[in-house]
């Protein structure tokens, strides 16, 4: 008999997009599931269309709470789940319909504790942009997980389009009142206990790459996370892994660049100093950096030859440009 699965759904202001993510997971070829909606005290329609589909479908379990984020709304799901097996999905997403199925044998077949598949990128009116990582099969064990997370690997920088044992899971929780990078540290908490993964060479998701997301949003305090959930990766590393240290030391080069990359967007004066200590760690850490030609680098060596400043300048130039444009074409 097909093992339980139990997909965690964190649900706020998700209006525009929470049919088509739960109708995905109704839909899926593997049938045998457990969803957990959890309603985040969103403003809008989405508890009473949650408190429908429960109604509708008999494996659609809903859970409504006082807002507190999205960690808080995973963490809420990881206590009420019951599968042997557990996935994430955030609800402006939605799973190709073989997705569990796809990940649930390959992690069966290959007698491994996480499986993990890949994103294609959707615009918000649908339109397919396709996978920006090079897709990859493989199998990672003992310390393997860990070493390619620290390398930057793509595959390791969310939680969801992957499938966990529950076993895996079971302490691990997310850090409320973090909002960037707090589902990499979950999934690199999972890491530290070397489980055994099977990378699939499938897509399993649509992400849609919408104008909030963090990716496009303006700077804020918020993206200081990075460089505090790299920093406990370290600590973690020193104290467990401390062969790992020096692999330990590249991540911290990549979260500040991460930083870097983001205040970009900025042009507030008081960042400049933190710009200045980002650019300081990347060139005192420079030779313990670690190529990833997977996400490219071409911050690395904009800052190391200390052309930061210059390519911020020339960035903000860009954009304006882009920005004149878009009103042209709008007639503004």
């Amino acid at each position: 008999m097909e093992s339980l699965i139990s997909i965690i759904i964190p649900i706020y202001k998700s209006e525009r997009y929470l049919d088509s993510c739960v109708r995905s997971v109704l839909s899926q070829t593997y049938s045998n599931l457990e969803i957990l909606l959890i309603d985040d005290g969103s403003p809008d329609r989405c508890p009473q269309i949650c408190d429908a589909y429960a109604e509708e479908d008999e494996r659609v379990k809903v859970f409504h709470k006082v807002n507190g984020g999205v960690s808080s709304a995973r963490n809420m799901g990881l206590d009420q789940a019951n599968g042997e097996y557990v996935a994430f999905l955030d609800a402006d997403d939605a799973l190709k319909p073989d997705a569990m199925e796809t990940l649930y044998f390959a992690l069966k077949d290959h007698g491994c504790d996480i499986s993990i598949g890949w994103k294609t990128c959707v615009t918000e009116n649908g339109k397919e942009l396709g996978c920006p990582y090079k897709t990859e099969s493989a199998i990672w064990e003992g310390t393997e997980g860990l070493e390619n997370s620290l390398k930057d690997h793509p595959a390791c920088y969310a939680v969801w389009g992957k499938l966990y044992k529950s076993s895996i899971v079971r302490d691990v929780r997310f850090s409320e009142g973090k909002k960037v990078h707090e589902d990499s540290f979950f999934f690199f908490q999972c890491l530290m206990k070397k489980p055994r993964i099977c990378l699939c060479d499938r897509i399993v998701l649509n992400y849609t790459e919408s104008e909030n997301s963090a990716s496009r949003a303006a700077f804020s305090d918020k993206f200081l996370d990075i460089l505090f959930f790299a920093d406990e990766k370290k600590k973690m590393i020193e104290e467990c892994f401390p062969e790992l240290k020096t692999l330990a030391d590249n991540m911290i080069i990549k979260a500040n660049l991460a930083l870097l990359t983001v205040l970009l967007k900025n042009r507030d004066g008081k960042y400049k100093k933190m710009e200045s200590e980002c650019i300081k760690t990347v060139i005192a850490y420079k030779d313990r950096y670690v190529s990833a030609p997977q996400t490219g680098n071409r911050m690395y060596y904009v800052v190391v030859r200390r052309f930061y400043r210059i390519y911020k300048l020339l960035y903000s130039i860009k954009q304006m440009m882009n920005n004149c444009k878009r009103g042209k074409e709008y007639g503004d």
